[in-house]
């Protein structure tokens, strides 16, 4: 009887281990990652900056169009000769009245680069803008999936104790039985009892272990109860194809958003020293009025009212008090920072990746071995029950048996989920889009 029970409880482990049997009621980890972007504050927010980006490009560039406006305005005016007047009580010339109508325009024609700095400018922000919007959506997926395997690795391990502490309380009620009828001593009924009451702690323990990871899963999703999840799927137990480390690191220098962001910073202050030093530079501008001025309202819009001007401007700064110089050193410093920066990432971009993907090969030879190890141990246990129940081995064989079992087991569920989240943090380096990858069903 205990050993039918437990190949019932062990084959539905290990298939649950490898990914077997997804339930359709259940939401998948593609559908918490769909849910979780859908949801997340974090992707809205970077949205919402990647908009602003764009609508600011947009306002630059309108800068290289005229600017119309029209212009209404009445002016009144005293001067000394309007005080006279008011002192011997004449009203003669008392105001000077100018009443205006027109169209006005300016149109930049040059600003040493200002415009188009400016321009370029905001284009390197959109683009920043992006690579921030990619990163939120890279960490929040990441994030989401390192959750979910969590929450699935603790709930397969607290189901693997929660069947251990079963096995154990059945081997414990045949040990009481055979210490009655002198079959078995009383410390083998002691070691029994000790077993069983740490099995049931450790129940306990894992039980919280899975509260507190489905809470976190559910903050990620920002949802006030968390749905029913399929934590037995996408979790199969399958290899990638192997990639070399120089293949990867190429992949990981063009797509990682981290590293493209601090190379465009270095572009970013470049254009910003164009815009800034701009100001330090010759710029020329037109600018033209036509419509009607009069000094009486009634003939505003005659004829002969008509009036139009056209003035073009430049503009030479002389003197800056050498600012104009230590501005540009400061830029050029700042691009040293930046660019070395940008080395600093790189460097230890490259370095992770090339340890993660060590990593990852490792820890699926890894997996094989414990997968047999688990197996190998569920049948040595099953013999070690056959044994049993024929009086060929003892009590303390049985426990000794039954712990190799559930540590076999325990090292098999660890490490499927330790090479799962290395395989997820080496698709992370090298810039994989994890929302495609993990969001797909």
């Amino acid at each position: 009887m205990i050993g039918a029970k437990f190949s019932r409880i062990f084959i539905s482990l290990l298939c649950s281990s490898l990914g077997s049997f997804a339930n359709a009621e259940k939401l998948a980890l593609a559908d918490i990652v769909r849910m979780g972007m859908k949801r997340s504050p974090l992707v809205k927010k970077a949205a919402a900056d990647l908009n602003d980006a764009i609508a600011t490009t947009a306002q630059y560039r309108g800068a290289l169009f005229p600017n119309v406006y029209l212009d209404l305005s009445t002016q009144s005016n005293r001067n000394s000769q309007t005080f006279s007047n008011l002192s011997t009580g004449s009203n003669a010339g008392a105001y000077t009245q100018t009443n205006k109508a027109y169209l006005a325009a300016t149109q930049p024609l040059f600003q040493s680069g200002g415009l188009t700095a400016g321009i370029e400018q905001r284009h390197v922000s959109e683009d920043i803008a992006v690579l921030a919007k990619l990163t939120a959506d890279q960490t929040l997926v990441s994030n989401i999936v390192l959750a979910y395997y969590g929450y699935a690795q603790q709930n397969r391990l607290f189901l693997a104790a929660k069947d251990n502490f079963e096995i154990l309380e059945s081997y414990n009620k045949i040990i009481n039985r055979f210490e009655r009828i002198g079959r078995a001593r009383t410390t083998d009924k002691l070691l029994s009892e000790i077993n069983l009451v740490s099995a049931r702690a450790i129940v306990n323990n894992l039980d919280s272990q899975v509260s507190s990871q489905k809470e976190q899963l559910r903050q990620l999703l920002a949802v006030d109860e968390l749905p029913e999840i399929d934590l037995e799927g996408d979790s199969t137990l399958t290899k990638i194809d192997k990639i070399s480390p120089s293949e990867a690191v190429a992949i990981a220098l063009n797509a990682n958003p981290d590293l493209l962001a601090a190379k465009k910073q270095i572009n970013l202050i470049q254009s910003s020293k164009d815009v800034d030093v701009s100001q330090d530079l010759p710029n020329l501008s037109l600018s033209g009025q036509l419509g009607f001025q009069s000094p009486d309202q009634p003939h505003l819009f005659d004829s002969s009212s008509q009036f139009g001007q056209v003035m073009l401007e430049f503009k030479a700064p002389l003197f800056s008090g050498l600012s104009s110089i230590y501005k540009r050193r400061s830029y050029e410093e700042k691009k040293v920072s930046a660019s070395r920066n940008a080395e600093l990432i790189q460097l230890s971009l490259e370095a992770n990746l090339r340890s993660q993907l060590k990593e990852l090969e490792s820890s699926f030879d890894r997996l094989q071995l414990t997968r047999e190890a688990a197996l190998k141990a569920r049948n040595a246990l099953e013999i070690g029950n056959r044994d049993f129940q024929r009086s060929l081995i003892s009590p303390q064989d049985i426990l000794t048996l039954q712990t190799s079992r559930y540590n076999a087991e325990q090292t098999f569920i660890n490490t499927l989920f330790g090479y799962l989240n290395t395989l997820l943090k080496t698709r992370s380096l090298m810039g994989i889009n994890l929302e495609a990858s993990y969001a797909k069903k």
